[in-house]
């Protein structure tokens, strides 16, 4: 019988001591995701001085191979003008119907209240889901964080 922590020792011991393990999922099909915090270099347009790498293992961790940060086309014009991607902050991580899912939130917004219209840059959750055909993100806006509700979360 194999240990089942072995694949995640292995991982974390892959990565620098400044990284930070997350989240680690197990799929039915035997394939592990993790999520790896990561210093940012250079530091994102924002001040951003982390990010979440998306790692994969088919072979039950003996390997991992990264997945691609690049946003769908459709995103990066109109969510990726808006969003902080690749991600700081990691709210959920999923694996439904062979897709990965994350939910994230982008807390590098310049301004208190917002100032463009339709609050586009109000501090918002986001649903990533990773597209294997196109090797991508689609990234669409949950709802917008507003910390003076009672009680607020995301979803």
């Amino acid at each position: 019988m194999t240990n089942p922590k072995l694949p995640i020792l292995k991982l974390a011991a892959s990565f620098g001591e400044e990284s930070q393990l997350l989240e680690v999922l197990r799929c039915a099909d035997g394939r592990w995701i993790a999520a790896v915090k990561e210093r940012r270099i250079p530091i994102g347009p924002n001040g951003e001085q982390s990010q979440i790498s998306f790692v994969f293992s088919t072979d039950s961790g003996q390997s991992w191979e990264t997945l691609s940060a690049a946003l769908h086309w459709r995103s990066r014009i109109w969510n990726g003008l808006f969003a902080s991607w690749p991600p700081e902050h990691l709210e959920e991580m999923s694996w439904r119907n062979n897709r990965l899912a994350i939910v994230t939130r982008d807390p590098w917004i310049p301004y208190e209240k917002p100032i463009l219209p339709f609050r586009l840059d109000q501090e918002s959750y986001w649903k990533a889901v990773f597209e294997s055909r196109s090797n991508s993100w689609k990234l669409t806006r949950i709802n917008y964080v507003d910390y003076e509700a009672p009680d607020f979360t995301a979803g």
